[in-house]
């Protein structure tokens, strides 16, 4: 499915996790809801695969943790690059947001 077909389904519940190319894209959220969206798919004749995975990743079953992995990067020192990095959320390189803990 595209992002723009997706996007409808999607809740509070279950987000859009990755975007791996144009019609491959990775949603994530409560298992229930994902394979309801997933089905959808599937009676399209939409390829489909649930991913091993031990936790919801890229979905807001994460956001719990977030303060403490701040906390804990904080701790952490932080230099620029030295080999240059290419973002893969803008496809330039990427630089001041890989120093800090953010």
């Amino acid at each position: 499915a595209t992002e723009e077909e997706i996007t409808p389904h999607l809740t509070d519940r279950v987000t859009l996790a990755a975007l791996n190319a144009a019609n491959s894209l990775v949603i994530s959220g409560d298992s229930d809801q994902a394979h309801t969206i997933a089905d959808h798919f599937t009676t399209l004749g939409r390829k489909t695969k649930q991913l091993t995975v031990s936790h919801a990743f890229h979905s807001p079953h994460m956001d719990g943790m977030l303060d403490d992995f701040h906390q804990a990067a904080t701790h952490l020192t932080y230099h620029p690059p030295t080999i240059p990095i290419i973002s893969t959320v803008t496809g330039n390189p990427a630089a001041e947001e890989l120093t800090n803990p953010r």
